[in-house]
């Protein structure tokens, strides 16, 4: 969705395909496409995220498009997200009061079928030929669940589950459907109410194996305290379990789902939060929530928040990011108050569209977080957005991290620093069943190690789009990441340097950065010092560092002396010396350095702020008569002109007035070393003298001397 755009560029595979608000995309062959939208008006513009397109018969997300919530009243009876927004479904299909709910679309996102957990239907919504006599239980809570079978194009799992309101009087059962018998409305074969155990717990769920062709069936065993994982494979499920033995705390896990997120490497099971290995089955804990009731939860579609609705008699709906580390997370959450009981968000569950949904049971109303990947006050909640006007009883086992249209995860960071080397790879690699191939598009080298890693060396400062494939049995799975490869600010401390006595000294890092850290353990971006010593700083931004020291060097007595007010005469050169302890010294005509040449009386002044404020004058006579009196007894003035200045060593000196004595023309640098001297120059009415010499950079001067004036002309060789 866009707002107030009105030009709109579509993107396949970064060829422009369409320039049209919504338009048709039909794709020719299977495969993984990249697709993204630029979207502008007179004003400004911006491009959407990369969406990667599976075309092929790999999960695409499409499967979990219809919820069927199976009420016998109200007035709206489920959600088919096939449509932007979603369709609210107005036709009661199968009347159902109990919790026991789920449902399985093709990869069109086209229904199959629909289950109880005591009876299956199909598209036509009636009951599947061996469809009933099912060992489940109508109140079971997320205790139905379609999982495709590894390798199959045409056969789908039903797992089904008893309930804690018969006790528990059965266990886990699976039966097979097979979707193209009887004429391709489905039946559930020969296997069929094959026992698993019984846990005694209703929730079950499914997670990808790593090698994206198996998978998991995970539940809790309450009498046991222990996770199970039986994998399932294209030979069938596994006769044992792999067992995680972790107490759980709360009393009400019989019924609480088990959220997986989207990658299948973290669990949330009420106030646990829990680790999933997909290779081996194992279930870890990681961390135990404090919270007042756990009611309902689950994960954004980046899984990377872990959304929570809790409370007894007042509800709390919390965002907790899961990448922080464990004991900071429940305190760095964001948090929503949503009022009393009436109010309460039972059901949260995220969608095939990126939303979450949460069920107001008791007022049949539903809540929808509209952006979950977003972080705190940025993310914007919905209430009340859909009335189903009737009390809905709970969402169903509808979409799953097996159903996820996104298999292919990758790890590596999406900020680097320039020059950076930075090593990317696919979850699970060491246990895929296909070779990953990688794609670098932008200024940065890369080398594929062949084991599903990749390591890019990033180049310049800009965007950098890093491609995985992986060609599957079923079709082809791709990843895309756009990573931003920024510089940290220059950090410059400057010249080493003295200290004055009693004066501290301020040493700054810089804005920019998000840390600093001191040599002396401050993390501010500027510290005082007020000891010699070497000091150093490290500053960081988003993961970028940089890092400078400086010495200081003495104590110094913080006064500037230039020595006593002295005379000098015709021809004399005398170099003012501030020392190498100011870092800053400028001389009263702005000149910038630690000496200044003096080739005539006047007064001359020096100031300098670091390390400290300080400033000297020094007078000096031309033997007796400054410069100015001189040029008052000259009866015809000659002036002398440098252009360009400053320049490279190659100018014109241009002396100017009525003809007078010769002039004698002499330069000298800044230490009043001569480095030119010529005689016997005579001054006329626009009288130029070309030069061109070999100078080093810096200050110069220039005098035009004859027997009764001389002119001193600064200039400047670059």
């Amino acid at each position: 969705t866009t707002i107030g755009a009105s030009n709109f560029e579509w993107y396949l595979d970064g060829e422009l395909i369409s320039t049209e608000e919504n338009p048709a995309i039909e794709f020719p062959n299977s495969g993984a496409f990249t697709l993204y939208l630029i979207a502008s008006n007179a004003e400004c513009g911006s491009q959407s995220d990369l969406v990667n397109v599976v075309v092929g018969n790999c999960s695409t997300g499409n499967e979990a498009n219809l919820w069927y919530f199976q009420l016998e009243s109200g007035s709206i009876h489920g959600f088919d997200f096939g449509t932007e927004p979603p369709t609210t479904l107005p036709e009661m299909l199968i009347p159902n009061d109990g919790h026991s709910k789920s449902s399985i679309c093709d990869a069109d996102g086209n229904l199959l079928f629909i289950s109880t957990g005591v009876r299956v239907y199909g598209a036509d919504n009636e009951i599947l030929e061996n469809g009933t006599g099912l060992l489940g239980h109508a109140s079971s809570h997320y205790g139905t669940l379609f999982v495709k079978k590894p390798s199959s194009s045409n056969e789908y799992y039903l797992f089904y589950n008893g309930a804690d309101a018969n006790n528990f009087a059965s266990g886990i059962y699976y039966s097979i459907i097979d979707a193209d018998a009887n004429g391709g409305l489905g039946a559930v074969t020969e296997v069929k109410n094959i026992a698993v155990e019984n846990a005694g717990a209703e929730p079950i769920t499914a997670i990808r194996h790593c090698n994206l062709r198996d998978f998991w069936l995970v539940f809790y065993d309450v009498p046991e305290e222990a996770y199970k994982a039986y994998l399932v494979t294209p030979s069938g499920m596994a006769n044992d379990p792999v067992i995680s033995s972790i107490v759980h705390p709360d009393d009400v896990s019989t019924i609480a789902p088990l959220r997986v997120n989207a990658q299948g490497t973290k669990i949330a099971h009420k106030s646990l939060l829990l680790g999933f290995d997909g290779t081996t089955g194992t279930v870890s804990l990681e961390h135990t929530f404090d919270f007042d009731l756990s009611v309902a939860y689950d994960w954004s579609p980046s899984g990377r928040y872990l959304y929570q609705s809790t409370g007894q008699f007042e509800n709390t709906f919390w965002q907790i990011d899961t990448d922080l580390p464990a004991a900071e997370m429940q305190d760095a959450a964001y948090t929503w108050d949503f009022g009393s009981i009436g109010n309460f968000k039972f059901y949260v569950h995220r969608a095939p569209d990126g939303r979450i949904y949460m069920e107001e049971a008791l007022q049949g109303k539903i809540t929808v977080v509209n952006n979950p990947n977003l972080s705190g006050e940025a993310v914007d909640i919905d209430e009340d957005v859909y009335q189903a006007n009737t009390l809905i009883n709970s969402f169903g086992n509808y979409f799953h991290a097996y159903l996820d249209g996104q298999a292919l995860f990758l790890d590596g960071p999406t900020t680097v620093c320039l020059s950076d080397a930075v090593q990317y790879g696919v979850q699970g690699a060491q246990c895929l069943l296909d070779i990953v191939e990688w794609e670098v598009e932008g200024d940065a080298t890369w080398s594929n190690a062949g084991d599903g890693t990749v390591s890019v060396e990033f180049e310049s400062v800009g965007q950098v789009t890093l491609i995985a494939t992986l060609e599957t049995e079923c079709g082809v799975q791709t990843e895309t990441f756009l990573i931003d490869v920024i510089e940290a600010p220059e950090l410059e401390l400057g010249p080493d340097m003295p200290i004055c006595e009693g004066i501290p000294v301020v040493l700054s890092a810089g804005p920019g950065f998000d840390e600093y850290n001191w040599s002396t353990n401050e993390t501010s971006e500027s510290i005082i010092i007020s000891a010699p010593g070497v000091y150093s700083v490290t500053a960081s931004v988003e993961g970028c560092t940089a890092n400078d020291f400086i010495s200081i060097t003495e104590t110094i007595s913080g006064t500037i002396d230039l020595g006593p007010d002295f005379d000098m005469c015709e021809g004399d050169v005398i170099v003012l010396d501030v020392g190498d302890d100011w870092v800053d010294p400028v001389w009263q005509d702005g000149t910038v350095g630690s000496t200044y040449t003096v080739y005539e009386g006047g007064s001359y002044t020096v100031t300098a702020q670091t390390p400290c404020q300080a400033t000297d004058t020094v007078e000096v006579d031309d033997c007796g008569k400054t410069i100015t009196d001189v040029e008052d007894l000259t009866p015809s003035p000659v002036t002398a002109t440098i252009f360009p200045n400053p320049n490279t060593g190659q100018f014109d000196v241009v002396l100017t007035g009525s003809r007078v004595e010769p002039q004698a023309l002499s330069i000298h640098n800044a230490m009043g070393q001569l480095v030119f001297n010529k005689a016997n120059i005579l001054a006329s009415d626009d009288q130029r003298t070309s030069f061109n010499l070999d100078l080093a950079p810096g200050v110069y001067m220039l005098s035009a001397v004859n027997q009764r004036s001389r002119q001193v002309v600064r200039f400047v060789v670059q």
